[in-house]
């Protein structure tokens, strides 16, 4: 699993622990539940949805022209 790291001011951490504690959860355990609530809130989107989005006339940039001029690796 992944690691992040929230820098906070001790007052508002423990602040935080005080209630967190006292709903027996722990500082760790109210980030992850809220960062994964945050991942099932977010909008999923179908292969078909993200194609309609697309500009077929849009202009290749000038890394995607030297990344399609660039010999295949075999």
């Amino acid at each position: 699993m992944a690691r992040l790291t929230i820098d906070i001011s001790d007052d508002l951490a423990d602040a935080l622990s005080v209630k967190l504690t006292a709903n027996g959860l722990t500082l760790e355990d109210w980030f992850c539940q809220r960062a994964q609530e945050e991942l099932r809130s977010r909008k999923r989107y179908t292969i078909e949805e993200l194609v309609n989005q697309c500009d077929p006339e849009a202009p290749f940039s000038a890394e995607d022209r030297e990344w399609l001029g660039s010999p295949s690796e075999d």
